[in-house]
């Protein structure tokens, strides 16, 4: 598995319940939206400084969640407590369920896409 795709999933996963003022509770159109926002890139703030990093293109971060979303992928519960638990510990990718490292291992990513 690479280990950058792993890092852009696991970086999205801390924010895709949160980036709205609309409570995510299934897969549709909001945790699309919030999954695919905090899979492409990573803001952060220090010193009065805003910074963006751009992560993965759009078409791997879509890729991934349409596999996590599918009926046979990572249901919606699951996929929250795996988010509530990387808020307060770091996971190895053998930790990570078996739907999320299939995404992860068989979405192409080749790096950030220019107008995404």
């Amino acid at each position: 598995m690479r280990s950058r795709a792993v890092a852009v999933i696991l970086l999205t996963l801390v924010t895709i319940g949160g980036c709205t003022n609309t409570t995510v509770a299934e897969y549709g159109s909001a945790a699309r939206a919030n999954f695919v926002t905090a899979c492409q890139s990573d803001t952060s703030a220090s010193g009065g400084t805003t910074s963006t990093s751009l992560m993965a293109p759009r078409r791997y971060c879509e890729c991934v969640y349409g596999k996590l979303a599918a009926n046979n992928g990572l249901p919606f519960d699951q996929l929250m407590a795996l988010e509530e638990r990387l808020s307060t510990k770091a996971l190895t990718p053998s930790e990570l369920p078996s739907p999320l490292r299939k995404a992860v291992s068989t979405c192409s990513i080749a790096g950030p896409e220019a107008g995404g």
